[in-house]
This record gives C-alpha cells, sequence and structure tokens, in this order.
C-alpha cells in the first residue's frame, strides 16, 4: 500500500498498478498489521478490482473479516471487497 501512495504522489500509479495487475499470483501479507489511511486502503481497493476476476489475489491476516472496516477506515470499502 506505501508503494501505491508512493506512486500516486510522483504521478506514476498507473504504471505500478499495471504492474502488480499482471502479476498471475500476488500476495498481500499480513494485512491489517498497520491501519491503512482512507487513500491507502482506496488504492488497494483498485489494485484489487483490476485484478478480479483475472488474476488471483491471496491476502493474509490474524485479524477477523468481521473487523476490517477498523483499519480500512471504510465500511462500505469493506464490503466490496
Amino acid at each position: 500500500v506505501d508503494r501505491l501512495l508512493r506512486a500516486n504522489q510522483k504521478g506514476t500509479l498507473e504504471r505500478v498498478l499495471k504492474q502488480y495487475a499482471n502479476y498471475d499470483v500476488l500476495v498481500i501479507d499480513e494485512v491489517g498489521y498497520l491501519p491503512f489511511s482512507r487513500d491507502g486502503a482506496s488504492l488497494l481497493f483498485q489494485l484489487i478490482n483490476m485484478r478480479y476476476e483475472k488474476k488471483s489475489t491471496l491476502i493474509t491476516t490474524n485479524i477477523p473479516l468481521s473487523q476490517w472496516s477498523e483499519f480500512l477506515q471504510d465500511k462500505k470499502l469493506t464490503n466490496a471487497l
């Protein structure tokens, strides 16, 4: 998520999103270990949405799904994921 935020600030977000979107399998590890900003959560959703029904995405976390809205800071976004 930090890389997506930096790319967004530098104006290279589209390139970075395409890079991550093209991996056959993307593993996003320890989601929720640190809370995301609203922008970070939105960018993560954008990436996952780009990959939806095209490539495999694995998300690991120790946090129950019922508590995801706390670290994503957006209940609608959590429900969409």
